[in-house]
């Protein structure tokens, strides 16, 4: 038993670091698993070795309680995925395989048993003085090297300088700036690493509080508790600040009220707690006061960003209550049953179109203050889970989280002394996560994941005068439940090998892609591979259908993965790069129904407009396609950070239409963002520089004007156009000298 308890500690601080510290150094493309895939692999040895502990111990009564409450959500689960294999869509164009429906669906559910997993086995721990010890320091690793990396990157923001102190991944976004630009660290995200930070901070304290003759480690404690404290006032991070004081708080009053057994002795003397609070209050004063004053000109203060908020009028909390509109649209669906694991962000841009042909006057300006049409999740993980679960999984799931803290909370007053300080300390960690997901989404993050379920499970864990499961019944159903893990750990370990497998495949196929045909042939051959093995990515699907089009020539093969990948993909360019395809082939009709469910969109996603401009274009309407090029430049305006199919083309077909409708001065503005759209490739071709001269010359009667841009479309030409071109650019310029010669006044 001493083995498996070994095995367990020993995965347990692994996983936390592994998870926690490292960084992915390919986070320039959209294959981020690097951390998902550790975590699932962790989950799943985890699960292993605690399905082992179960048939050698038993299962205890707590855990087979707090089990059974979960019941209603593996039915749920079933229900879902036999539903999901009579769906079609296989994988089409590269081999049978399971629906892509089943596919996404275990792949949304992996992290939710990898949680459980974690769970199972940290509460399957027997606690004694020696491993509260180990875990605290590992605890305290972790807050101090975030701690340490964060300010490094604040200092150097501050400073100019572009410092990585966690290797290849934690550049800085901005070079100087406000303090939540500057926060980065291995987390990814400032508000990650706030609520990171959150969840750490009280098993720090507690870790502090434990050790009463050690005054190095007291001070670590207390200094990295300060610290991540500020870090976590200063990233503007409102969720992880109310998380981490209402779990402070409520973690102040069980420990108060002891809950469990103290050893004797006078308590803290009043004087402590008024010198902790007000160095509390100073803190966090400083802290925001530099956050506000780094804000500069450009942001609001640190009290007109809480104001904003609280009246419900900031960019985030507009973001959420129209997420939370959108959600509530889909539930009153099927309430009971939910929509189902992971359609969310299926069903929400669909829902979102709907919802704007009913009212779009009063959505269109929330809409439009969204940062991404693809939100993933609804920033409240216990609206999600009614959402996606319906009232079945929802009192399913908070039936699981309200039993799991009453077992805790009895294994808090069964212990004493160090075990007992760091269990409170846990069983705070553990409040500050619950918390926070009702204002953000840690379940969805493998890092915040990994470390709230194995905190509970260790405020559950077996003290050492804890009696072990007894009786037959007990080895019986302690047979039964650790099969159940040992085949979910077995399939978490496979699962995580395969997603760590397609991120690196597609990375290297992202790279040959740029080389000679072989390599694009290679890349092709690896990317297929990455989606085999991560079937339930539609991230690897779409860049597949772009490889097919684009390298391979094959439009037919490339539709074929798009419609499978469009079963599970919440990305809004899977059916942009479809209608791309279907209009470079002149098959308008197919093109204008698969852009169909992005019309109602169109205004706040780039590219909708151009498309619908080029099938409107072909079919002659022009007034028409001059309008809806026009709404996709200013969709381009709104949201300048997503990547437009092909803004310099938009630009210059624009100005072709405009020239058309007989308006010159509006074409010149649209070439001239053509070419600044181009930037260095444009100084090789010289088509914007040749329309913009006979504009000049022909409409405009500018013979200067013109003899510059024709000089200008020839050195394009020389440069790097045909022969044809260089001699069309001659004859023009030729013909402008003489057309200028003969309207010179003599």
């Amino acid at each position: 038993m001493r083995i498996l308890d070994r095995a367990i500690l020993f995965l347990l601080m692994v996983g936390w670091v592994a998870v926690g510290l490292v960084v992915d150094p390919y986070c320039a493309v959209p294959f981020r698993d690097e951390k998902h895939s550790i975590f699932l692999v962790v989950s799943g040895l985890l699960g292993v070795t605690a399905a082992l502990a179960l048939f050698t111990r038993g299962v205890s009564r707590k855990l087979l309680r707090t089990i059974w409450s979960l019941v209603p959500l593996g039915g749920l689960f079933i229900w879902r995925t036999l539903e999901s294999l009579r769906d079609p869509g296989a994988l089409g164009a590269i081999e049978p395989g399971l629906p892509a429906r089943t596919d996404y669906l275990l792949r949304i559910v992996a992290p939710l048993i990898g949680g459980m997993s974690a769970w199972i086995a940290s509460s399957e721990l027997t606690l004694t003085g020696r491993r509260v010890r180990a875990l605290g320091a590992v605890i305290l690793g972790l807050v101090s090297v975030e701690v340490v990396g964060a300010l490094c990157e604040v200092a150097g923001s501050f400073l100019g300088h572009d410092w990585q102190p966690f290797f290849f991944g934690a550049t800085l976004s901005e070079a100087r700036g406000g303090l939540k630009a500057a926060l980065f660290g291995s987390i990814g995200n400032p508000n990650f690493l706030a609520s990171y930070l959150a969840l750490l901070i009280l098993p720090v304290l507690a870790l502090g509080w434990s050790q009463q003759g050690r005054i190095g480690v007291r001070a670590l404690s207390v200094a990295a508790a300060i610290l991540s404290i500020a870090l976590v006032v200063m990233s503007r991070s409102k969720g992880a600040l109310l998380a981490l004081a209402g779990a402070s708080l409520l973690t102040l009053l069980i420990g108060r009220g002891r809950a469990g057994r103290r050893e004797p002795g006078p308590r803290p003397p009043v004087s402590r707690w008024l010198v902790a609070g007000g160095l509390l209050i100073v803190v966090v004063a400083v802290s925001a006061g530099v956050s506000s004053v780094s804000s500069g000109s450009h942001r609001e203060s640190y009290i007109e960003s809480w104001g904003k908020s609280l009246r419900l009028r900031g960019e985030s909390a507009s973001q959420r209550v129209l997420l939370a509109y959108v959600g509530s649209r889909m539930w009153e669906e099927t309430r009971w049953a939910g929509v189902g694991p992971g359609e969310f962000r299926l069903r929400f841009l669909p829902e979102v179109a709907e919802a704007l042909s009913e009212e779009g006057e009063a959505l269109s300006a929330r809409v439009a203050k969204l940062k991404s049409l693809r939100p993933v999740h609804v920033h409240n993980d216990y609206l999600e889970l009614l959402i996606e679960w319906g009232l079945l999984g929802y009192a399913s799931g908070v039936g699981f989280l309200a039993l799991a803290f009453a077992s805790a909370l009895r294994a808090l007053g069964k212990s004493s002394g160090e075990a007992h300080r760091f269990r409170l300390g846990l069983l705070g960690a553990a409040l500050a996560a619950a918390l926070y997901a009702l204002l953000e989404f840690p379940v969805h993050l493998p890092t915040h994941l990994i470390l709230a379920a194995s905190f509970l499970g260790l405020a559950c864990a077996r003290g050492e005068e804890s009696e072990a499961a007894e009786g037959r019944s007990a080895r019986t159903l302690g047979a039964v439940v650790g099969a159940v893990v040992l085949v979910l750990g077995t399939c978490l370990v496979w699962h995580g090998v395969q997603v760590y497998r397609a991120s690196r495949m597609a990375w290297s196929a992202g790279e040959l892609a740029t080389g000679g045909g072989a390599e694009r042939n290679r890349a092709v051959s690896l990317m297929k591979r990455a989606v085999l093995a991560d079937p339930g990515n539609a991230d690897l699907g779409l860049l597949l259908a772009q490889f097919q089009w684009k390298l391979e020539g094959l439009p037919a093969s490339a539709r074929g993965t798009l419609r499978r990948t469009a079963r599970i993909s919440d990305d809004p360019n899977t059916a942009l790069v479809e209608t791309e395809i279907l209009v470079a082939e002149g098959k308008f009709t197919e093109a204008v129904g698969a852009l169909a469910p992005l019309l109602e969109v169109g205004p706040f996603l780039p590219g909708v407009g151009y498309l619908e401009g080029r099938i409107l274009e072909a079919r002659g309407e022009t007034e028409k396609a001059a309008e809806a090029y026009r709404r996709d430049e200013a969709a381009i305006g709104n949201r300048p950070e997503v990547r437009h199919l092909d803004q310099p083309l938009l630009h210059l077909r624009y100005a072709g239409v405009l020239e058309t409708l007989n308006q010159p001065r509006e074409a010149l503005e649209q070439y001239r963002k053509h070419l600044k759209a181009l930037g260095d490739r444009g100084s090789n071709i010289p088509v914007a520089h040749l329309r913009m001269g006979r504009i000049y010359r022909d409409q405009l009667q500018d013979y200067v004007a013109a003899e510059d841009a024709f000089r200008e479309a020839l050195s394009a030409a020389e440069r790097g156009g045909s022969a044809g071109e260089v001699e069309n650019a001659r004859r023009e310029l030729a013909e402008t000298r003489k057309r200028k010669l003969e309207a010179t006044p003599r």
